[in-house]
């Protein structure tokens, strides 16, 4: 027998997207709501986020710019520090939380939080796919399939060994060659 996922009302998941927009958009390039908020269901199982994290500006011995230290990452362990949140288990029923994703849980009103990292480059895609729902993203890969490519969340598509990354979502409905599809319409 398998378990029931919880659900919450979308007013009170949208209250928990719009607080934690504020909490990280500053540690964020860019900050968007995913998943079924973004759908604008009635009742959702989680809030998602993709976020293109900002990186604090450090240099190297030689002076030369590197990457510093992840500022949305440094945001969210704040809020853990706080006791606004907290690690949960993901689906593979471990703790997770890495580079690309953190699944957490927004302790007030125990609603299930996922934060999803990518790049610029690729901001599309990933809003696409974690936009959703599942069925939408089997149809798009297969889509791709058709087409001789193949889509890799955090790679962009692929035609052989030649990369497009998809910085927008209309080019991703633009490599499927499907019309734009607002995501209360996706199904």
């Amino acid at each position: 027998m398998t378990q029931q996922k919880t659900r919450y009302p979308i007013r009170v998941a949208a209250s928990v997207a719009r607080w934690l927009m504020e909490e990280l958009g500053p540690a964020c390039e860019r900050i968007e709501v995913a998943g079924s908020v973004r759908r604008n269901l009635q009742m959702v199982g989680d809030v998602e986020l993709v976020c293109v994290p900002r990186y604090e500006e450090a240099r190297d011995l030689f002076g030369q710019p590197v990457q510093g230290r992840d500022l949305l990452d440094a945001a969210i362990q704040a809020l853990i520090q706080k006791g606004h949140l907290e690690v949960r288990t993901g689906p593979s029923g471990g703790r997770s939380y890495g580079p690309r994703n953190k699944f957490l849980l927004h302790v007030a009103n125990g609603v299930p939080v996922d934060v999803f990292s990518t790049e610029a480059a690729n901001f599309g895609l990933t809003l696409f796919v974690r936009t959703g729902p599942r069925d939408w993203n089997i149809r798009a890969m297969q889509r791709l399939k058709q087409l001789g490519l193949k889509g890799t969340i955090n790679e962009g598509v692929w035609e052989g060994t030649a990369r497009t990354m998809c910085a927008t979502e209309e080019q991703v409905f633009t490599l499927l060659r499907w019309p734009w599809t607002a995501p209360e319409a996706r199904r």
